[in-house]
């Protein structure tokens, strides 16, 4: 008897799928992003918006700063 909870290949799945520990199809999760790289893309969202604000201010020096760490933190996304 192959298939079902009886053993063999579960109902519903060939044999060239690959199936996680928890039963779910990789293929499911082929859109999703990796934390890091939200991280980073979160990073240098943050060291835009602080350049763009020390700018306003008329601090030029340190919204250059901020720029390149933004530019220092965009490295990590290529």
């Amino acid at each position: 008897m192959r298939g079902g909870a009886l053993g063999g290949i579960p109902r519903g799945h060939t044999a060239d799928r690959r199936v996680s520990r928890f039963g779910h199809d990789q293929e499911e999760y082929a859109g999703v992003m990796p934390l890091t790289r939200v991280a980073w893309i979160a990073t240098v969202l943050v060291a835009l918006v602080t350049a763009a604000l020390l700018l306003l201010s008329g601090y030029t020096g340190y919204a250059a700063l901020s720029v390149a760490v933004g530019a220092s933190a965009a490295i990590n996304l290529l």
